[in-house]
């Protein structure tokens, strides 16, 4: 029901803010949506995954990156 994928993929993003809990022992260590979305917890890896995972599915071109942006 939004106005095209941005929007909505903003309104998952607020979804995810509302409902998962950011949590560092509670992690996959591999980017997994699933874990994110199963135990509703898990860490920026875990977060990356399902971003990634949610963009794609609403056909914005993601790709995933790691490292620090000085």
């Amino acid at each position: 029901g939004k106005d095209g994928p941005g929007a909505e993929f903003g309104a998952v993003m607020d979804w995810a803010k509302s409902n998962l809990t950011y949590d560092h022992s509670n992690t996959s260590l591999i980017a997994s949506s699933d874990h994110a979305l199963t135990k509703k917890r898990g860490d920026c890896s875990d977060y990356h995954g399902l971003c990634a995972s949610l963009s794609r599915a609403l056909g914005v071109p993601t790709r995933v990156t790691y490292g620090l942006h000085l």
